[in-house]
């Protein structure tokens, strides 16, 4: 019997872009996945969050507002979560497709195929890898031995809305699904590859601004043989504007995500 081919990916979902990167087989090396764009210079790393409707199937990337008589989605993380204006818009997009097409779409159906868009690069990406390629050899990136663990970035203030659309999403795709808060996996991605400079144990506060939410998290940094660990990293409230952030914050417990996704 086969070992496992198992894929580690973390879907960094924000307002305005998405980022995504994958580890293989436990790898020490991690990489960013790249997309493709017929009308960029190059590939890039980030993905545009604006999400397209047109000749009856969803179309993602640079390219996708070039689609005529498009059916165009933006701001659809706020809309899922339930933040006015965004939900009323997004709602209005949900209605005129399926008005023109008679398809029935929703929220999980469009995050559905975005992640499904994901793992056909992700596939390529790898199989393109030599090292990777010869440990997938020929199996299906579908078939069950190869097995894709998706780890979703959240903000701390989300609505139950938004927490059950990603982990559906996830799992229709074909995924085993786990969350993560965005200001923690700042503040792991900030302290353990060195991005902030501590000389010494510390007690710091990290914080996530992205496009529409400012999400804080409070680490406590002590060093083991010379090496950096978190003792303690707890999310607090998020805000939600991008343009500040209240000094005044409180503990918050947040989502059991594994419960939910399993």
């Amino acid at each position: 019997m086969e070992d496992d081919f198992v894929v580690d990916f973390g879907f960094d979902y924000g307002t305005t872009s998405i980022t995504v990167a994958f580890n293989v087989c436990g790898s020490e090396e991690t990489h960013l996945l790249q997309f493709q764009s017929q009308s960029a210079a190059k590939d890039s790393n980030e993905l545009p969050a604006t999400v397209v409707w047109c000749r009856n199937r969803w179309h993602y990337g640079p390219d996708a507002t070039h689609e005529p008589g498009a059916v165009v989605f933006t701001d659809v993380k706020s809309g899922i979560n339930g933040r006015t204006p965004f939900t009323e818009q997004m709602w209005r997009a949900f209605n005129k497709v399926n008005s023109h097409t008679g398809v029935r779409e929703s929220p999980v159906s469009l995050l559905t195929n975005l992640l499904q868009y994901i793992l056909n690069h992700l596939e390529k990406e790898i199989r393109e890898h030599p090292k990777y390629c010869t440990l997938l050899g020929d199996r299906s990136f579908s078939c069950e031995s190869v097995k894709k663990r998706c780890w979703v970035t959240y903000p701390v203030r989300q609505s139950d809305s938004l927490h059950l659309t990603l982990v559906q999403a996830a799992r229709a795709a074909g995924c085993e699904v786990h969350g993560v808060s965005e200001s923690v996996a700042a503040a792991y991605y900030g302290v353990l590859k060195d991005k902030v400079k501590l000389r010494a144990s510390s007690t710091i506060l990290i914080a996530d601004v992205g496009g529409s939410t400012t999400d804080v998290a409070t680490v406590c940094v002590d060093y083991v043989d010379g090496s950096r660990r978190i003792k303690m990293a707890c999310a607090t409230d998020g805000k939600p504007l991008s343009s500040c952030v209240n000094a005044s914050l409180t503990f918050s417990r947040g989502f059991q995500w594994r419960s939910v996704s399993q």
